[in-house]
């Protein structure tokens, strides 16, 4: 067991350690105003709003501004393109109050994220304040409007409302008769579809899909995913017993047996998250042999041959978010079930006759033990170990039968 604890020890320190080695750069490309396209690195962030500045690294760092470039993109994950927009100057908070002039707009310059890239565009501007939302058609970004907070209906004007003289919250939906008129010059009708259309980046990138009749490329994904994996595990075993019982200086032989796993990984949507929680499922095997030379009655030798039904909840940290290549180190419980095989002690009295005893050593049919794991993430693969180990998986009082397992293999997530 000490060789296996040190085995582990090993892999999982050296798998912190390649981790560690990466960098917050992620490949990407920027579009000059000359219009050339040079690719390199982006200094990759949870931007808290969209951003006024990038680190892009080719031979050396440069800082390049919303003035310097059309637009830039992180491969695979995201594109901002240059825009000059309007927006109201209205909230997106029922808690806040409208401004007297619902009217009032501003101006900016600003890279826009884009959610959708069609004919039809989605982009996304996040500012200090709130979000905005855009549709794009002809390199035309045309703010998608929408307010909520509290509106004061003292004015005059409001004399025949029967709100007049109090303060409710309103909320502004001109954002869906915008989407119906694009909704007239789009592939088909969805009119059904937009009067339920929220504010939200989940459902403006549903309806714009729609609207270009899933033409679109999406860039708004949900960060929750399926994941299936194989693998195989290393069992160590330390039995002992009283005297006269199966397990009194018995040595069961270390085995490496196949682990099959189906994973769902749950985890914000926020590329600066760190934490995630894992439900794993999975079937794996106890297959080994052992003996035993001290019983009185003659040399033992042990079988066994066991398949389960495993099911792990684990809580998992990842250090490096940011990177194209994630380390990760989770902890959590395994809970196995026995859903087949068993064990068997043949007792070898004489060369010509053999006793066999089934159902022994006996064993738990549901074993619980902790689990750790490490991760190194690649795209959609990622590359596991974990270590397990269990005090006693005998349910006989005068016998203990101690495991560990290392198991490790590769996991490959799938889209949902």
């Amino acid at each position: 067991m000490q060789r296996l604890k040190f085995l582990a020890t090993l892999i999982l320190s050296s798998l912190f350690l390649f981790g560690q080695a990466q960098n917050n750069y992620s490949s990407g490309w920027v579009l000059l105003n000359s219009g050339d396209t040079i690719k390199g690195s982006i200094l990759n962030k949870d931007w808290a709003a969209n951003p006024k500045e990038i680190k892009f690294r080719k031979d050396n760092i440069v800082t390049y501004t919303t003035n310097d470039l059309k637009s830039f993109g992180i491969n695979g994950e995201s594109i901002y393109q240059r825009h000059s927009v309007k927006y109201h100057l209205i909230p997106n908070d029922e808690s806040a109050k409208y401004a007297t002039n619902e009217d009032l707009v501003d101006s900016t310059i600003v890279w826009l994220k884009i959610l959708v890239s069609s004919t039809i565009s989605l982009g996304e501007n996040k500012t200090n304040n709130r979000l905005y939302y855009y549709s794009i058609k002809n390199n035309i970004a045309e703010e998608l409007v929408y307010g909520k907070g509290i509106k004061s209906f003292t004015d005059q004007k409001f004399a025949n409302d029967t709100r007049y003289g109090t303060n409710a919250v309103e909320e502004n939906l001109t954002f869906r008769q915008q989407l119906f008129d694009l909704n007239n010059s789009a592939k088909g009708d969805i009119s059904s579809v937009i009067s339920t259309t929220e504010y939200t980046s989940p459902s403006l990138t549903a309806t714009f899909n729609k609207l270009n009749k899933n033409e679109g490329q999406a860039f708004g994904k949900d960060a929750n995913s399926l994941i299936i994996g194989v693998g195989a595990g290393l069992y160590s075993h330390s039995p002992s017993g009283g005297a006269g019982s199966y397990l009194q200086d018995a040595t069961i032989n270390s085995s490496v047996t196949p682990y099959i796993m189906f994973g769902y990984l749950m985890k914000s949507s926020k590329k600066s998250s760190k934490i995630s929680f894992y439900l794993e499922s999975a079937f794996s095997t106890m297959n080994t042999t052992g003996v035993q030379n001290s019983l009185a009655a003659g040399k033992v030798d042990l079988d066994i041959k066991n398949t389960f039904i495993e099911l792990q909840l684990l809580t998992t940290y990842t250090f490096n978010p940011f990177d194209k290549t994630k380390f990760a180190l989770g902890f959590g419980i395994d809970i196995m079930t026995k859903i087949s095989g068993g064990n068997t002690a043949s007792i070898v009295h004489s060369p010509t006759y053999t006793e066999v005893v089934p159902n022994v050593p006996i064993q738990n049919n549901v074993i619980a033990s902790p689990v750790f794991t490490a991760n190194v993430l690649n795209g959609r693969f990622t590359y596991f170990v974990n270590f397990q180990f269990s005090k006693n998986i005998n349910r006989n009082l005068n016998e203990t039968w101690p495991y560990s397992r290392i198991t490790g293999g590769l996991a490959y997530k799938l889209k949902k």
